[in-house]
């Protein structure tokens, strides 16, 4: 059975672009939307996530 998630608790703004971005990251909806409309899916967008935020970290 699917689990249901309430989007609006995964969607904040951030204080110093004032875009909405998802909670806890610095990883803009725009970003988010614009993989999407290239095509990709979501295991594709969740890699491309997790691999900037570790260029971004230095690790």
């Amino acid at each position: 059975m699917a689990t249901l998630t309430d989007i609006g608790k995964l969607i904040t703004t951030d204080s110093n672009s004032n875009r909405p971005v998802i909670a806890g990251t610095r990883t803009s909806v725009r970003r988010i939307a614009g993989l999407y409309n290239q095509g990709n899916n979501a295991e594709e967008i969740a890699s491309a996530i997790a691999f900037s935020g570790s260029l971004a970290s230095g690790a």
